[in-house]
């Protein structure tokens, strides 16, 4: 996961270390009963399939939440056997939202969808087909759900990003965002790293401070949510246990302000030097073939016709170079 990369990154690493305290801070969760049980080797799949499966729950329960492209959409792999998952998940999605039925298609099409968006990641993985238990597991985790577990009084947002802090981190994207709290779900067997999730949630905090919440469009990369929500607190979701975790920022960290203000001066640094080894960046055109390596066999889709009229985008032109070698001196 980037997010892990950008927190071992020196200088946030370091920040993190002084500021931040979770020992003892973090409630015992020793009897706290797991109430789904997943089949063996799936585990990471059907995390990933829940995922996508509940931030649909929410959007079917909040028709007004901010959600924009899925990660994984707007691209596609070189691979006969994706090319029709996608749009695959976007019809049952639509259905699901009008019907509220948790059909098998549906389920399938999660599970499905779940490796695509593993795959565009780097994981790797051979693509296989879901089965009848993958379905019981999902409608059980689901079956967990309801209404009044996440309630939404002012804002929702669904897969946030962070605009420029999402670029310097590679791509880091959080789950939800509900009034003032960010939201992981984590479909975990025991809680051993409880403490490293808090700290990715701070770190995505850092990130968002350092842009703005944002959603994935598809005629630009970002899309801002207004007005830009204030993240004060962070929670983590067992969807297996079904419990929730959450902490206020101050709770967690020292000095909230002096961890913001060291995180941000690491990465104004980085981006200095970056743009002072970088001076003719303002004129910075990406061609096919470097768009073609940075995308690791992915290509833009529609409404961009091709990679050229992609990268005369305004974020592609001036912001993503910039952003690229910040990242570069950051790692």
């Amino acid at each position: 996961m980037p997010i892990k990369t950008f927190l071992k990154s020196d200088g946030i690493r370091d920040a993190f270390k002084h500021h931040v305290r979770l020992r003892g801070r973090l409630v015992q969760k020793t009897d706290i009963p797991l109430l789904v049980q997943f089949p063996e080797g799936r585990e990471t799949i059907l995390g990933t399939a829940f995922d996508f499966l509940m931030r649909f729950y929410l959007k079917r329960q909040n028709p007004a939440a901010w959600s924009g492209l899925w990660f994984c959409e707007g691209k596609y792999i070189h691979n006969e056997d994706l090319k029709g998952i996608i749009p695959e998940a976007r019809r049952q999605f639509y259905k699901y939202l009008l019907t509220g039925k948790l059909s098998e298609e549906l389920l399938k099409a999660a599970f499905q969808l779940a490796q695509v968006e593993m795959t565009y990641r780097g994981a790797g993985i051979e693509i296989i087909d879901s089965t009848p238990e993958d379905h019981s597991v999902l409608r059980s985790m689901m079956d967990l759900l309801s209404p009044d577990l996440f309630p939404v009084s002012k804002v929702c947002v669904l897969n946030p990003e962070f605009g420029m802090g999402t670029v310097i981190a590679r791509e880091a994207d959080a789950d939800f965002f509900i009034d003032d709290t960010l939201w992981e779900i984590k479909s975990v067997k025991d809680f051993n790293k409880t403490g490293d999730y808090f700290r990715q949630l701070l770190g995505y905090t850092i990130l968002c401070e350092a842009g703005r919440m944002t959603i994935r469009g598809r005629r630009r990369r970002f899309n801002e949510v207004e007005p830009s929500p204030k993240i004060t607190h962070v929670g983590v979701y067992y969807s297996r246990h079904r419990f929730k975790e959450r902490y206020a920022l101050t709770d967690l960290v020292k000095n909230w302000d002096a961890l913001l203000y060291e995180c941000l001066d690491v990465m104004n640094s980085n981006a200095r030097l970056a743009r002072s080894e970088f001076p003719g960046y303002d004129s910075y055109t990406c061609d096919n073939d470097r768009k073609c390596k940075d995308m690791s066999g992915f290509v833009d889709e529609k409404p961009f016709e091709t990679l050229k009229e992609a990268a005369m985008d305004d974020f592609d032109r001036y912001v993503l170079p910039w952003a690229e070698r910040v990242a570069r001196k950051l790692y």
